[in-house]
């Protein structure tokens, strides 16, 4: 016998053993009772067009992942409504699923799970026993019983995805829309003159706090540095600090407010990777620049952070910082079957996908075939991750954060004063005890002046 027959017939042997050490799997059943009355839940509105934006738009191929996203759903679904138990077999990865309801088995076969659309099949075949156990004739209560339900299995598949997409409900999301970066917000940017930190100069120092990138704010930051107070100063402070992100195309005006030329970051999406090019004006103030930042500056500020930092343009001061460099867009979920997409259209050539996302402009097939408002309701909301933030240079921000050049701690309250705000006055004392403007100026100033009591170390990461 030749060798390679001996020892194919030998690998064929064990898999046989192994398979036979593990037990044959259950065969796959879920039986529905006849005579039972499927209601609109089972239609599973919500999951599916969770799911197809999920399959459109996240940056990973969710095929490979639709069992352990399956499970996920399932796992959350029994959590929520205590009349559903879940327990998969001990293999890794399982193999089979088996869902009770009410002492009555359902057993899935989840090596038949390998897709969205077999992912969604399996999910809807708990659904329609679920609701065959427990409300064989579907009513209002029993129709909001298995909504719950459903709600909940969507939102175990999100969190078994990424641990960060998300299915709001109305109430809620009604509240996010009113704080996202595109609403109206107070507190617009204006410029503080405060003092330089040594009497021999003349020179003051602006000093622009930024809260968030909601809409119009870089333009504020332009105007705000071309007063005439912003000309003659030494320098800038940019505080950073607390500022969750935004809208990115305003981050990314900030930025370009200050930088004249450069690579300012990338966006990588599931279709594209795009550069954030800076592109001069002619404006760009020629001072100094510090940018404060601390645990709490997130997202598109640790953009703008890391922009200054790596192409050269000032110093950052402060703490390590989020590292949530996740790229979120929300999504209306009006709960009609009907309203489901059915294609994706071709894309507009003379409009940028990520911008598309950024700006808050859904897509047609969200809004094809309008409902009247008083038909469906306030909608549903979805915060899907759709790609990530890369800083200059290309290096990840997500889980990694920006470092300052000079780490200190400082935090700041709801309106930080410049008089006794520590690193703001830090960051004042660095530009007056510079010989000039440039980075490396500002660093070695740093290196002879200690940081204050007051201010403190940076915790270590």
């Amino acid at each position: 016998m030749a060798p390679w027959i001996l020892v194919s017939l030998l690998a064929a042997v064990a898999t046989a053993g192994q398979t036979a050490a593990r037990g044959a799997a259950p065969a796959a059943s879920c039986p529905i009772p006849s005579g039972t009355v499927s209601g609109p839940a089972a239609q599973l509105s919500l999951f599916t067009r969770t799911l197809y934006y999920v399959r459109e738009d996240h940056p990973q191929d969710i095929g490979p992942r639709s069992r352990d996203l399956l499970l996920g759903a399932l796992e959350a679904a029994a959590v929520q409504d205590g009349a559903l138990r879940v327990r998969r077999n001990g293999d890794v990865p399982p193999r089979w699923v088996t869902v009770t309801v009410d002492d009555h088995p359902c057993t899935l076969n989840l090596e038949e799970v390998n897709a969205p659309w077999s992912l969604r099949r399996a999910l809807q075949q708990v659904i329609q026993f679920t609701e065959a156990y427990l409300a064989p004739k579907p009513t209002a209560e029993s129709t909001q019983r298995l909504m719950r339900i459903q709600f909940a299995a969507t939102n175990g598949m999100l969190s078994a995805l990424d641990g960060r997409s998300l299915l709001l409900d109305p109430q809620t999301y009604r509240q996010v829309r009113a704080r996202l970066p595109n609403a109206s917000l107070p507190a617009p940017v204006e410029p503080v003159s405060i003092p330089a930190a040594t009497p021999a100069s003349r020179e003051p120092i602006v000093y622009l706090r930024v809260r968030t990138f909601r809409s119009g704010v870089a333009g504020e930051v332009r105007r705000a540095l071309a007063l005439p107070e912003s000309q003659r100063a030494r320098g800038v402070i940019l505080d950073l600090r607390d500022n969750p992100g935004g809208a990115l195309d305003e981050a990314v005006g900030v930025a370009d407010a200050f930088i004249g030329a450069g690579v300012l970051g990338s966006t990588v999406s599931k279709r594209e990777r795009k550069q954030l090019v800076a592109h001069s004006d002619g404006h760009e103030p020629s001072g100094a620049l510090v940018v404060l930042v601390n645990r709490r500056t997130a997202s598109g500020s640790e953009l703008v952070a890391a922009a200054v930092k790596n192409l050269g343009r000032g110093v950052v001061l402060g703490e390590l910082t989020a590292g949530a460099g996740s790229i979120d867009v929300f999504f209306d979920m009006p709960d009609a079957p009907s309203q489901l997409p059915q294609r994706r259209p071709a894309p507009d050539p003379n409009r940028d996908v990520i911008q598309n996302i950024l700006d808050d402009v859904k897509p047609d097939p969200v809004k094809a075939e309008p409902i009247k408002p008083e038909i469906l309701g306030d909608p549903f909301g979805l915060r899907l991750l759709v790609g990530r933030l890369l800083a200059s240079g290309g290096a990840e921000i997500d889980r990694t954060g920006v470092r300052p050049d000079v780490e200190a701690a400082g935090s700041t309250g709801q309106e930080p004063g410049t008089d006794n705000d520590c690193l703001v006055q830090f960051a004042a004392a660095l530009m007056a005890r510079a010989g000039d403007s440039r980075r490396s100026a500002l660093l070695e100033a740093a290196k002879g002046h200690p940081i204050p009591l007051e201010c403190g170390r940076a915790a270590a990461p």
